[in-house]
């Protein structure tokens, strides 16, 4: 074998060490990509995944990012401005310098401030299953940086002032809101029937049905509960009763709205109409001004009633008094009447006995007049005889 030969099988065997060198870190190259390209690919199938959780979808069970754009729409929808968190400091009751009329200033702080002459809401800012409660309409009279003084729009009955005080005494917080919340179904879900009856009228306290057959109250009890169409009629609930899946969860149409159960005997989810709160109030307060101008009235006209009751007491005791001088004077007329009767009988006694002793009288009178005539016949006839036997010598 030649030098050159063996310098050809050198450079050979060196290019080929030198490609075999080159071809392993060309393998150790595409293993070292083909990992992390897989592990890229999981990061991102990951990634993915996590970004359609984040999204989700409009499934009432989701919890992505489109149901609580949804969620947060309907909370916002035609809400107006809310300011949470608002402290009252004082509530006071006297009279209007300028109207001498009664009146009552809530003092609260707010942030941020808020506007003078807006009318807000005022709600206790807690859930109702803890006891928060509406607390009236109320318009701000003065704003001064983080405080504003509040004046009821409408005047505050006796318990509604003294729900506002004990808010106050309690140092809890209030919401004020710029429009009045939309009827929200899913706030009194977490009361007790209990609780919802003794919050709404109901048959024990009034009826608010002029045939006694609906209470406000039902319709909160039997919301979301499965019954039947005939349950519904007869307990008077103002809703409709909707077919259900085998979930027990509303069934709706391609339309996206809920079907009504048409047998009476066929179950479904009772959903209750929900109510404009705003106007019901307006409208409670409206009746309730009618109902206080009322009572006003009569209260006025029983004080005149009351007068002339007192005056008829006062007439009646007068006559009374009169009465009792008449039935003395009576009585000593009726003593004077039985004196004259009495001596009138006495006199008619007199009378009768002068009368029989006249008729006696007369009669003997007549008898001696009697006798004297025939004394006088008897004279004249003796007379008369002896004149003619005078004569006759």
């Amino acid at each position: 074998m030649s030098i050159w030969n063996k310098i050809l099988l050198g450079c050979i065997f060196v290019a080929a060490l030198t490609l075999f060198i080159f071809s392993a870190r060309a393998l150790q190259a595409h293993r070292v990509w083909r990992e992390s390209y897989n592990k890229h690919k999981e990061a991102i199938a990951t990634a993915e995944q996590q970004v359609n959780d984040l999204i989700g979808n409009l499934d009432a069970e989701s919890t992505g990012l489109l149901r609580a754009k949804l969620d947060l729409y309907e909370i916002l929808l035609g809400r107006g401005r809310v300011w949470r968190n608002c402290q009252p400091t004082s509530v006071e009751k006297g009279q209007d310098p300028a109207t001498k009329q009664e009146r009552v200033l809530v003092t609260v702080q707010t942030q941020p401030p808020v506007e003078s002459d807006s009318v807000l809401y005022a709600f206790e800012d807690k859930p109702a299953s803890e006891g928060g409660a509406y607390l009236g309409q109320f318009t701000v009279i003065e704003a001064q940086g983080e405080q504003a003084k509040l004046r009821p729009s409408v005047r505050l009955s006796t318990s509604e002032l003294a729900r506002v005080q004990a808010s106050q005494q309690a140092n809890t917080p209030w919401s004020l809101y710029e429009l009045m919340p939309t009827d929200d179904p899913d706030v009194l879900a977490e009361l007790t029937d209990e609780d919802i009856k003794a919050m709404f009228p109901n048959e024990e306290t009034f009826q608010d049905d002029p045939e006694g057959k609906y209470s406000t109250y039902k319709d909160y009890q039997f919301h979301g509960k499965i019954i039947t169409k005939e349950k519904a009629e007869t307990e008077g609930l103002n809703g409709r009763v909707v077919l259900v899946d085998e979930a027990d969860k509303p069934l709706r149409n391609e339309e996206g709205l809920y079907t009504d159960v048409e047998d009476a005997q066929a179950k479904g989810m009772f959903l209750r109409n929900l109510r404009d709160y705003e106007v019901l109030f307006d409208e409670e307060h409206r009746l309730r001004a009618l109902l206080i101008d009322r009572i006003r009235v009569a209260d006025r006209d029983l004080k005149f009633i009351q007068q002339a009751l007192d005056d008829s007491r006062l007439q009646r005791q007068a006559r009374q008094k009169e009465i009792q001088d008449l039935e003395q004077e009576k009585a000593k007329v009726l003593r004077e009447r039985d004196a004259v009767v009495e001596h009138q009988a006495k006199l008619d006694r007199a009378i009768a006995s002068m009368k029989k002793a006249i008729e006696e009288l007369i009669a003997r009178n007549e008898a001696a007049v009697a006798q004297v005539g025939r004394i006088q016949a008897d004279a004249s006839r003796v007379i008369r005889n002896r004149t003619t036997g005078v004569a006759k010598k």
